[in-house]
């Protein structure tokens, strides 16, 4: 995240895991994006503005002790609550204080990655395509890569509770970060919540011969 966003996330890091309405909402959402990652052990993953490190668990599992991750976020206190969390655990992570706006591939060791995800972000950051073009620089090519963001949902029902948390984070739900993935063989586009969150996976490039 970049400027007045970082600082606002950072007065929030502390509670910020139980007042996001991870469950019921936002965690199904993210576990089938990790799930179509297709990551094995031993993967490299960047994970773009990391937040408080909520997906860190769910790749811990699939890319188990041998595996690396790697957590961006331009917000000290978010990262210093990923890292508590992380110590609870007992996972090793590397975390990278930095604005995905500005950051640069060349920043972001050790790439080559195998896979990266940015999940609830785009619609919040500046400068999102830029930020996530820079990522996905630092990806291997045949890596996958995964979205998952906020959208306007389609059933009346479920608008108000959208429109209200979409205030609450800073979210625009109209910029809808998920196209920035191309529908190409291999990759995958899921809603949920009426189209509330998007997700989209799927594969930058093509491998090396």
């Amino acid at each position: 995240m970049g400027g007045n966003r970082a600082t606002g996330y950072g007065i929030v890091a502390r509670w910020y895991d139980v007042a996001s309405l991870e469950w019921p909402l936002y965690r199904p959402p993210r576990m089938a994006a990790i799930e179509l990652l297709d990551l094995r052990p031993g993967d490299r993953v960047l994970d773009l503005a990391c937040g408080t490190g909520l997906n860190f668990p769910l790749l811990r599992a699939k890319v188990g002790a041998s595996g690396l991750i790697v957590g961006v976020d331009s917000s000290a206190k978010m990262l210093a609550t990923a890292q508590r969390s992380a110590d609870r655990r007992g996972d090793h992570v590397t975390l990278i204080h930095a604005d995905a706006a500005v950051l640069r591939a060349s920043a972001l060791a050790p790439a080559p990655y195998d896979a990266i995800i940015c999940s609830y972000a785009l619609s919040i950051i500046d400068e999102p395509l830029r930020a996530w073009q820079q990522a996905i620089a630092a990806l291997r090519l045949g890596g996958r890569a995964a979205i998952v963001d906020l959208g306007r949902p389609t059933t009346l029902l479920a608008r108000p509770l959208a429109r209200a948390a979409c205030w609450l984070g800073g979210a625009d739900p109209d910029r809808k970060p998920w196209l920035y993935l191309p529908q190409t063989t291999g990759s995958t586009r899921q809603q949920f919540w009426a189209g509330h969150v998007q997700v989209a996976v799927g594969p930058i490039g093509k491998d090396l011969p």
